[in-house]
């Protein structure tokens, strides 16, 4: 399988089908394969006419593992995704997210629009969001929030895998260090689409139902899709995200 190399952390990536490239980015814990393939995102996107380009983010799937923060800091995954898109010839690509990945899709946008074709961010909460490098209300309350959260994913995370705990903890030490600012949202010239369960309200005020309001006051043009019935874990598995995504898909395609 493909992988590119960045500073001592393998990334590794699979090319799905030709066509309009779509970069797929996975939550946290995740992978491209746990988090898209086995969800059923891959064969509708390469029978609509799409490269899909599936990413695991560093620490994550067949990616280097990584303990240290410092190997999360400064949000890398900009660099790591941009060079997957070099290494296959990629000028721009439109991305879709959920949860962390959409955090990461964000940051994207957010540092080299020019490389990003469109926007999909799903499940979108307040801890994504400070993986883009921005607040939501204020730096400190986010920062609050997310000393608790941290506690509570390492948690969850100790019960797929014992290494999974030790990537959390250095990701959130990395959040920690790395500065949380408003971010120029307005000035995100990129289609977006937010999509978001209506049941995604586990973290109240930090939840993708309440912050995916606020990106979409903020970013200019968005959509916003809340679907009914689901939550934070079961939304991206939903045929009504994949249908809204291939229908956006084909408008940005004309």
């Amino acid at each position: 399988m493909p992988e590119v190399q960045r500073d001592r952390v393998r990334i590794h990536y699979e090319i799905h089908g030709n066509g309009v490239p779509v970069v797929l980015l996975h939550g946290m814990g995740g992978s491209f394969e746990a988090g898209w393939q086995a969800r059923g995102w891959v064969e509708p996107l390469t029978a609509a006419g799409c490269r899909v380009v599936g990413i695991d983010a560093r620490g994550c799937g067949r990616s280097s593992r990584v303990e240290e923060p410092a190997l999360l800091q400064g949000r890398p995954y900009v660099s790591d995704v941009l060079a997957v898109m070099d290494a296959e010839g990629v000028a721009g690509a439109h991305l879709i997210g959920y949860s962390m990945g959409a955090g990461h899709a964000l940051g994207i946008a957010l540092a080299a629009p020019q490389r990003v074709r469109s926007l999909v961010l799903g499940g979108l909460g307040g801890i994504a969001l400070a993986m883009a490098g921005l607040y939501h209300e204020d730096a400190r309350r986010t920062r609050e929030r997310l000393v608790r959260a941290a506690s509570m994913l390492g948690g969850l995370f100790a019960e797929r895998d014992p290494y999974a705990p030790r990537y959390a903890a250095a990701y959130f030490e990395a959040i920690a260090r790395d500065p949380l600012a408003a971010g120029a949202l307005e000035q995100l010239a990129v289609p977006a689409l937010l999509v978001v369960g209506d049941g995604d309200t586990a973290q109240g005020d930090f939840a993708a139902l309440t912050v995916t309001q606020m990106l979409e006051r903020r970013i200019p043009g968005a959509r916003r899709l809340v679907l009914t019935g689901v939550n934070h874990g079961s939304c991206v598995r939903d045929t009504r995200f994949k249908a809204a995504v291939r229908q956006f898909l084909q408008e940005q395609e004309g």
